[in-house]
């Protein structure tokens, strides 16, 4: 059975993302949004993204709160 993912289900998840593109370098991430379906994710993945919350929106492992979601992570061109 397929997954209709054009309405908003229980399955939401936190996307904080970023003010560029295809920045390695860029650690700030101040856009938080709690994605409901796959067009809210597409609008987002329009820009550098990350799964989960950091303090001062700065991600970096001392300042990493939460995350509510796991996903392949490619970092410009790079997947990890």
């Amino acid at each position: 059975m397929e997954r209709d993912f054009s309405t908003p289900s229980g399955n939401s998840f936190t996307v904080s993302y970023a003010n560029c593109v295809e920045r390695g370098y860029n650690c700030n991430f101040p856009n938080k949004v709690i994605v409901n379906n796959a067009n809210e994710f597409s609008k987002v993945c329009l820009y550098d993204y990350i799964l989960g919350s950091y303090k001062y929106n700065y991600r970096s492992s001392t300042n990493f709160i939460s995350v509510d979601a796991f996903g392949m992570d490619c970092v410009n061109n790079i997947f990890l």
